[in-house]
C-alpha cells in the first residue's frame, strides 16, 4: 500500500472512529448501572471493601489505590490510603479535571493540587469530551464523577469538589472574563465566603486577577455542572468551579503551579 494511503487509514481510524462508535466511548450509565456504581463505590470508600466490584478493580500500592474502571472510558481514579473509611464529619477533597485533553494543561493542575496533603482523590476523564453526545463528563448525571461526589456527600463530609478547566480568553465575550486569569464558581451565582478567600489569597500571593461568577463576571459559570448540581444543596461538602485562562495554564505548565497557590485554593473553607 502507498505510504501516503497508509497515512490516510491512520488518521480516518484515529479521528472518525470515535464518531463511528459512539456507544465504545460512551462515560455516561443508565440509572439502575449507576446505583449500583453507587454501591460499590460506598463499599469502596466508606466500608474499605477492595474486592470483587463490576465496574472497577482495585490497584494498592504504598502511595494509594487507583480504580481500573470497566469500561476504561469512564474515567481514572487516584485515592490516597488515608482517603478510605469516609464518616461523618471527616474532610474530603476532591480533584476532578473533566476535560484533560481538551482543556490542555489542566491535568497537571489537578495533579498538583493532589499532591497537597489536603487533597484525597484525583479524577481524570479518559474520552475526549466530543468523542460521543455521552462524553462530556460536566453534563452527564450518571457518571463516575457524579458518583463519587454522590458517596461523598451522603457520608456529611465536609470539604470540597474542586473542579479545574481551561479557557481561550481570546474568545470570551466580555472584557471581564477577557482579562481575568481565574474565574471561581460553585456553580450558582451566589459567592461563598471561601471563594472570596481564594479571591484574596490569588491576589495577594501570586498577583493574580481571580473573578468570582455572578458578582465579577458572568460567563464560565458551570451553572449546568451535574456535579455542582449534586452538591448544591449541601452547605458542608462544596462545589467549586476553577476556569484557568490559557495563558496561566501556559505559564504553569513551564513553571509549575506555585505551592502557595495550591495552599490558596485548598484553605479551610
Amino acid at each position: 500500500m502507498h505510504t501516503s494511503v497508509r497515512v490516510f487509514c491512520f488518521f480516518i481510524l484515529i479521528f472518525c472512529l470515535p464518531w463511528i462508535s459512539p456507544k465504545a466511548l460512551a462515560v455516561a450509565l443508565e440509572e439502575q448501572e449507576y446505583e449500583q456504581l453507587i454501591q460499590e463505590l460506598t463499599q469502596l470508600l466508606v466500608h474499605k471493601k477492595t474486592r470483587g466490584f463490576t465496574y472497577f478493580s482495585v490497584q494498592a500500592s504504598q502511595d494509594g489505590y487507583t480504580l481500573k474502571m470497566q469500561p476504561a472510558s469512564l474515567g481514572y481514579v487516584r485515592i490516597k490510603p488515608e482517603a478510605l473509611g469516609i464518616k461523618n464529619g471527616d474532610e474530603v477533597n476532591v480533584i476532578q479535571a473533566s476535560h484533560q485533553f481538551f482543556d490542555k494543561h489542566t491535568k497537571p493542575i489537578a495533579q498538583a493540587l493532589f499532591t497537597h496533603s489536603a487533597s484525597d482523590v484525583l479524577m481524570l476523564n479518559t474520552t475526549q469530551r466530543y468523542a460521543s453526545e455521552r462524553a462530556d463528563l460536566t453534563h452527564i448525571e450518571y457518571s463516575l464523577f457524579t458518583a463519587v461526589a454522590q458517596v461523598i456527600k451522603a457520608q456529611n463530609a465536609l470539604g470540597k469538589v474542586i473542579q479545574i478547566h481551561g479557557y481561550d480568553e481570546e474568545k470570551r465575550a466580555t472584557k471581564e472574563a477577557q482579562q481575568a486569569d481565574i474565574i471561581l464558581s460553585n456553580g450558582t451565582a451566589f459567592a461563598y465566603p471561601y471563594m472570596q478567600k481564594i479571591q484574596t489569597c490569588f491576589r495577594d500571593v501570586g498577583q493574580l486577577l481571580v473573578r468570582i461568577y455572578g458578582r465579577d463576571v458572568f460567563e464560565l459559570g458551570g451553572v449546568q455542572n451535574q456535579v455542582g448540581k449534586v452538591l448544591r444543596a449541601r452547605n458542608k461538602l462544596h462545589f467549586l468551579h476553577i476556569e484557568v485562562s490559557q495563558r496561566l495554564r501556559l505559564q504553569w505548565n513551564d513553571n509549575n503551579m506555585p505551592e502557595a497557590l495550591i495552599q490558596c485554593v485548598l484553605q479551610t473553607s
